[in-house]
């Protein structure tokens, strides 16, 4: 969907069209769900703070600005609602920086479709498992997600200038571990 049905939508929901609620609500729910559980491992968790999310975004849809991405508040929404529920269930020391993000392995389908072929697969699970949580989610952000350094900054809380660089150290990183295994050419 491009930027211009986006904003319709969102013009749309703030003006009390259920059916366009409906519709951020369909078209993100499953993603929202996916990042959530890299970054929670308590499903029933995610779930909740899903649903605190979309009935805040209902409630508040007065309040809120104009968006340039639905996708991009939704995301810092749900990591600030999974933040807040696990902070406040003391299940976590030091919040945003303990956050255990686990990557799925299709979301690096950018590295296996652009640099290597199916018989190297375990290879890059390998690799992409040594990489740092905060490494992890800031390629997933960007790679799966197609959100922009600007948007990552802000969800993973460092400036714009940071997240470009941790992506290429971490595109830099990985270029690395495969050349030490032998599997990039």
């Amino acid at each position: 969907m491009d930027d211009k049905q986006n904003q319709k939508i969102w013009n749309d929901f703030k003006a009390g069209h259920h059916s366009a609620f409906t519709l951020i609500y369909n078209q993100h729910v499953d993603l929202l769900y996916a990042y959530g559980t890299k970054i929670c491992s308590d499903d029933n968790l995610v779930k909740d703070c899903i649903q605190e999310v979309f009935i805040r975004l209902f409630e508040r849809r007065d309040k809120i600005r104009n968006l340039d991405s639905i996708k991009f508040y939704l995301f810092k929404s749900l990591k600030n609602s999974l933040i807040d529920s696990l902070s406040s269930h003391k299940k976590m020391r030091a919040v945003s920086e303990n956050i255990e993000f686990e990557i799925e392995y299709s979301a690096e389908k950018y590295w296996i479709d652009n640099e290597v072929g199916n018989s190297q697969k375990k290879k890059i699970k390998n690799a992409l498992n040594q990489l740092t949580s905060k490494q992890k989610e800031i390629i997933n952000l960007r790679y799966n997600h197609g959100l922009s350094f600007a948007q990552i900054a802000e969800i993973v809380g460092v400036n714009a200038a940071s997240a470009k660089k941790q992506t290429y150290r971490t595109l830099g990183k990985l270029r690395e571990l495969l050349d030490l295994d032998g599997t990039s050419e």
